[in-house]
């Protein structure tokens, strides 16, 4: 008897108001004035939040946005600016700037010479569980809103230090012509994503089609002590029902970590989907 397929898709939905309250505007670059894109914009811990797309534009809902609520805009690279929500609910068109950090000398990492190799994760190649994000009405603003994120535990060997070679994702349907994702490592804090592992983003491109995407880390030089979380960050809008962005998963795993909006709350689902880290531990 052949078994039956199990569909799990992680809807990026928001509840929708009657009396809606937007916001939108631009992040620019504080030196060059040109738009700087991928910005998180968002009320930590409360479920508002939003990425800016690739013109440095942004939408931001704030319905349940108290007026003393604090904005964070915040990017790697760049001096994080505050604003409270109060202060853009009667604006329609908001200009914000971000100042680049002080340029700093790269920390080179020294890998002894003896070490180990290690993989963690899941390397599912079978879509018997589907995991993503699923476009829902054509309103993606509402109901897709950019920053949502998708990840999993890393189980690595405690108390040693771990040098991040390559990542990977194994795909199952993937209907956008193309899309930029953010992959995003976090040091695990009471069990929740906490700090961001890498000081630098990480970009991959994903095409139509496309079943496999693997990411040389070694530029990036991140190293992880400890259990960490690999997380896929979604960027841009889902266009409409047709529109679908899953990953393969299965039953077994270290379990998901997500959450619908940048900045919102981490969720977390007893299932394992198909992300995998590699690389050199000490010994």
């Amino acid at each position: 008897m052949k078994a039956q397929l199990f569909f799990l898709c992680l809807l990026v939905t928001g509840y929708v108001q009657m009396q809606a309250q937007t916001v939108r505007g631009t992040v620019l670059h504080a030196e060059t004035q040109e738009a700087l894109p991928f910005v998180t914009i968002g009320i930590p811990g409360k479920g508002i939040g939003t990425v800016a797309q690739a013109d440095g534009s942004f939408t931001l809902r704030l319905d349940d946005a108290l007026p003393g609520d604090t904005i964070r805009i915040s990017m790697i690279g760049f001096a994080t600016e505050w604003r409270k929500a109060g202060d853009w609910k009667n604006q329609t068109n908001i200009q914000i700037t971000l100042s680049p950090l002080d340029q700093q000398l790269e920390a080179l990492v020294v890998r002894p010479t003896n070490r180990k190799t290690f993989f963690a994760g899941n390397d599912f190649d079978k879509p018997f569980v589907q995991v993503g994000f699923v476009g829902d009405a054509e309103d993606t603003t509402v109901v897709n809103p950019p920053g949502a994120e998708l990840g999993t535990i890393m189980r690595v060997k405690k108390n040693k230090k771990h040098y991040l070679d390559s990542c990977g994702i194994n795909m199952s349907q993937f209907t956008p012509d193309s899309a930029i994702l953010r992959i995003n490592f976090y040091q695990i804090v009471d069990d929740e994503p906490s700090l961001l592992l890498n000081t630098k983003p990480v970009y991959a491109t994903l095409y139509k089609g496309q079943s496999k995407l693997v990411i040389d880390l070694r530029p990036y030089n991140i190293t992880a002590d400890n259990d960490f979380v690999m997380a896929i960050e979604w960027l841009v809008d889902l266009k409409g029902k047709q529109e679908t962005v899953l990953f393969c998963g299965g039953f077994v795993g270290a379990g998901i970590r997500y959450r619908e909006v940048s900045e919102g709350k981490w969720k977390k689902a007893p299932i394992g989907i198909a992300m995998w880290c590699a690389g050199e531990r000490d010994v």
